[in-house]
C-alpha cells in the first residue's frame, strides 16, 4: 500500500543572474588585446606590393601635406593615415603604425559585440559573437600587415553599428558619425561607396517609416531630416573633392580609374584561369587588346630578345595592358583601362549564362581561398640564434622595395626586435589553430555563414537586420562578383560573416537545448 505524502508547495522565486553589460564587455576586450599583444610582440609590421601607392603617396604627405603622390588607381585615405605616422614619428613610424593597426581591429572586436547586441538586444549572443572575433586568427595576423583590411574594415563597422545605434536611439551625434565614418571608408576603397549610398537609403527608409507609425514622431522628423541632409553632404564632400583633383590631375572624373581593370581581371582573366570563358572575340575592345600583344611578341622577337616563356593573352591582365601601353600615346588610366572596361562588359553582355556560372565559382573559390585558411598563418619570426630562410627572404625582398622606391625607406625601415618569450607563447598560440581549428576553418564556417545570411532574412527588427545584410554582401560577395576572387579582399566583411556564423551556430544550440530539455521532461514524467 503506497502512501502518498503531502508535499508542500513554496512559493520561491529563483532570480535571474543578470551581469550589467561592461562585463562581458570587458572581457571581450581583454581577451583581443592578449591575443593582439602577443602578435604584436612576435611579428614585425609586413608591407605588402599592393601597399607601395598607398606608401608612396604617404611619403608625399609627410613632406609637403600633399596628396599629389597618391595616383588615379588608388584613394587617398591611407596616405593619409601612413603620411601622418610618417611625419610624428619620422624614421620610427613602423612600429607605432603597427600598434595603430593593432589597435583598429581590437575596435573592430568590440563594434562586433555592439553590433550584435543593436540586432538582438541579448548580452550572451553579442558575447558569444565578439569572443569568437577575438580569437580569430585571420583578423590578428592582417593586423600586422600593411593593407586596406583592417583600416576600411573598422570605418566600416564603425558606420554600421552608429546607423543601428541611431535608428534605436534617434540620437543625431551617431548619424554623423555613421555617414562621416562610411565616407572615409569609401576614401579607402572605393567600392565602399555602395555602402555608405545603402546607409543612407536605410535611415531614410527608417525615418520615412517612424513618421507614419509614429505620430508624436512628426516633431522630431524635420530636425532628423536636416541633420541627415547635412550630414550627407558633409560625407560627400570629400569624395566630391577627390574626384575633381583625379579630373584636374588625370582628365578623369572619378573616385578611381581601376574600374576597368578590375571588371577585366575579374570577368576575362579569371574566366580563362576556372575554365569557364566568357571572352567575346568579336569585341573591339578585345581586338584591341589582341592585335597589341600580337604586335609586341613580334618586335621582342625580332629584337632578339626572348619572349618570357608560358607568357599567353587573357592570363595576366598586367601583362595585356603592358603590351597595349607600349603602343598607346598617354598615361595607362587614359589609354588601357578604358579598353579593359570596353572589354570586360562585352564579354559579360554576350555570355550572359557563363558570366553567372563564373560568379558562382568565383564565389565559392574566393571563399576557400588561402587567404582564409591557415596555410598562411607565419610562424612568428625567428628567435635570437634560428636561421629562417622564408623570413630572410621576405626581409631582403621588402629592403629591396623600399630602396627602389623614393623616399619610403626614410620612413619605414625594417625593425624586428624578437621578445622570445612572446615568440614562444604565439608559437604555442598557433599550434593549438592548426590542431584543434582546421576542420572548422577548412571547411565549413563561412558556408554555415551563408546559410546564415539566408536565416537572418525573417530576423526582427526586419529594417536592422536587412541593413545589417546589405553592408555584409557589400563587403563579403561583392569583391568576389567584381574582382578576382582574392579571399583577402573579402577580410574587412569577416567580422560580419562571423556574426552570421554566430547566428547558426546558436539557432542550432537553441534548438537542441530546447528539445533536449523537452526529452529530459518527458522521461521524468515517465
Amino acid at each position: 500500500m503506497m502512501i502518498n505524502f503531502p508535499i508542500p508547495k513554496y512559493n520561491i522565486r529563483v532570480p535571474k543572474l543578470r551581469l550589467p553589460w561592461y562585463i562581458p564587455f570587458v572581457l571581450i576586450g581583454l581577451t583581443s588585446a592578449y591575443f593582439h599583444l602577443i602578435s604584436l610582440m612576435s611579428l614585425p609590421l609586413q608591407p605588402h606590393p599592393d601597399s607601395i601607392p598607398h606608401l608612396e603617396g604617404a611619403v608625399t604627405f609627410a613632406k609637403s601635406f600633399s596628396l599629389e603622390g597618391v595616383g588615379s588607381a588608388r584613394m587617398p585615405g591611407l596616405a593619409l593615415i601612413y603620411g601622418s605616422f610618417f611625419w610624428l614619428f619620422g624614421a620610427h613610424a613602423a612600429w607605432p603604425l603597427q600598434f595603430f593597426l593593432h589597435l583598429i581591429a581590437w575596435c573592430s572586436v568590440l563594434l562586433v559585440y555592439g553590433i550584435c547586441w543593436e540586432l538582438t538586444q541579448k548580452h550572451l549572443f553579442a558575447f558569444f559573437c565578439g569572443m569568437l572575433a577575438a580569437i580569430w586568427p585571420e583578423f590578428i595576423y592582417f593586423s600586422n600587415v600593411l593593407l586596406t583590411e583592417m583600416p576600411s574594415g573598422f570605418f566600416c563597422l564603425l558606420a554600421l553599428y552608429s546607423a543601428l545605434h541611431f535608428m534605436r536611439s534617434r540620437r543625431i551625434i551617431y548619424l554623423y558619425i555613421t555617414l562621416l565614418s562610411a565616407s572615409y571608408a569609401v576614401l579607402i576603397r572605393s567600392e565602399y561607396l555602395l555602402n555608405l549610398l545603402c546607409i543612407s537609403f536605410f535611415i531614410l527608409t527608417w525615418l520615412l517609416w517612424e513618421k507614419s507609425q509614429t505620430s508624436s514622431f512628426s516633431s522630431q522628423f524635420i530636425k532628423i531630416k536636416h541633420h541627415l541632409v547635412m550630414a550627407i553632404f558633409l560625407a560627400l564632400i570629400p569624395l566630391v573633392a577627390w574626384s575633381c583633383r583625379n579630373y584636374q590631375s588625370y582628365n578623369y572624373f572619378g573616385l578611381t580609374s581601376y574600374s576597368g581593370d578590375v571588371l577585366y581581371d575579374g570577368f576575362v582573366i579569371a574566366g580563362k584561369l576556372f575554365g569557364i570563358p566568357v571572352l567575346d572575340e568579336g569585341s573591339p575592345a578585345i581586338k584591341s587588346l589582341k592585335e597589341a600583344y600580337e604586335k609586341d611578341k613580334r618586335v621582342t622577337i625580332e629584337k632578339g630578345q626572348p619572349w618570357p616563356e608560358g607568357r599567353e593573352f587573357g592570363v595576366n591582365a598586367y601583362n595585356d595592358g603592358t603590351s597595349l601601353s607600349k603602343f598607346s600615346n598617354g598615361p595607362w588610366e587614359k589609354t588601357v583601362s578604358p579598353i579593359f572596361k570596353r572589354a570586360a562588359l562585352d564579354s559579360i553582355k554576350a555570355h550572359p549564362y557563363e558570366s553567372l556560372c563564373l560568379i558562382t565559382k568565383k564565389i565559392l573559390v574566393g571563399l576557400k581561398d588561402p587567404y582564409w585558411t591557415l596555410g598562411w598563418l607565419p610562424n612568428t619570426g625567428p628567435m635570437p640564434g634560428e636561421s629562417d630562410r622564408s623570413f630572410s627572404g621576405w626581409v631582403e625582398t621588402y629592403s629591396h622595395i623600399f630602396q627602389a622606391k623614393p623616399g619610403v625607406g626614410d620612413y619605414l625601415t625594417f625593425q624586428y626586435r624578437p621578445s622570445v618569450d612572446f615568440i614562444k607563447k604565439q608559437r604555442e598560440i598557433n599550434s593549438i589553430y592548426i590542431s584543434h581549428t582546421r576542420s572548422i576553418y577548412f571547411s565549413g564556417w563561412r558556408y554555415l555563414a551563408l546559410i546564415g545570411f539566408i536565416l537572418c532574412l525573417f530576423c526582427r527588427p526586419f529594417l536592422s537586420w536587412t541593413l545589417f545584410l546589405v553592408v555584409t554582401f557589400n563587403m563579403v560577395l561583392l569583391p568576389f562578383i567584381l574582382c578576382y576572387p582574392l579571399g583577402r579582399f573579402a577580410v574587412p566583411g569577416g567580422f560580419l560573416l562571423m556574426v552570421l556564423f554566430s547566428s547558426v551556430l546558436w539557432q542550432i544550440v537553441h534548438y537542441l537545448g530546447r528539445n533536449f530539455s523537452r526529452l529530459f521532461s518527458a522521461l521524468s514524467t515517465t
